[in-house]
């Protein structure tokens, strides 16, 4: 009897335990565009993407680039950085056009 009313008190116990470690189970994931200036500065894309731990890496993937101006399409790749508090930001790859980046990303 004194085992199963230690078992009963100690369920409640455990939870409230539980409840006080910080677990990051879901991790954001999401799409979108961002323009990015004429002389290559970074720009933020998304700001303060969450991760669950459970791989040493965010996946970032650019889906597009394309001009912004009109003009031909020179791009073949962009830049991306994620900085600080898992911020993401893109620029292009060419100093004398703007772009526009579509983008994809998953905190995993």
């Amino acid at each position: 009897m004194k085992k199963r009313e230690f078992f009963c008190k100690s369920i409640p116990l455990v939870f409230l335990l539980s409840l006080g470690l910080s677990y990051n189970v879901i991790a954001s994931k999401g799409s979108g565009t961002v323009n990015v200036s004429r002389d290559m500065h970074f720009s933020l894309a998304k700001a303060g993407i969450t991760r669950t731990g459970r791989y040493s890496d965010v996946l970032v993937r650019a889906n597009s680039v394309y001009p912004l101006d009109g003009s031909t399409d020179r791009f073949r790749n962009c830049r991306t950085r994620l900085y600080g508090n898992f911020n993401l930001y893109f620029s292009g790859n060419d100093p004398n056009y703007p772009a526009g980046i579509s983008y994809y990303y998953d905190g995993r």
